[in-house]
C-alpha cells in the first residue's frame, strides 16, 4: 500500500485532511503551496506522505473536490 499521493484540486486546500489522513506534505514546496491556496484560488497539485498504512479516504477527498492519486516513489514528488 502506497504511502505517498498527487492531490489536486482548485480553492482552498482541505487543510483538516491532512489531520483525517494523518498525513504531511511531502516537500517544502508543497507546504508553501498549501499556504498559498487561502489566498489565491487557482489550480494546484500538492504531493502528500501518509504516515500509517491504512486505504486513503479517496471518497473524503472527492467531496472536497479534490482528486487522489498514488504516487510509488518519492522521484514521482519533484
Amino acid at each position: 500500500m502506497t504511502r505517498l499521493a498527487k492531490i489536486t484540486g482548485c480553492g482552498k486546500f482541505p487543510i483538516d485532511m491532512l489531520r483525517y489522513e494523518n498525513c504531511s506534505p511531502v516537500t517544502e514546496r508543497d507546504s508553501h503551496q498549501i499556504s498559498r491556496t487561502f489566498d489565491q484560488y487557482e489550480r494546484w497539485t500538492i504531493y502528500v506522505r501518509r504516515n500509517k498504512l491504512a486505504p486513503w479516504a479517496v471518497e473524503r477527498w472527492t467531496s472536497f473536490n479534490c482528486q487522489i492519486r498514488m504516487v510509488e516513489t518519492i522521484a514521482e514528488c519533484v
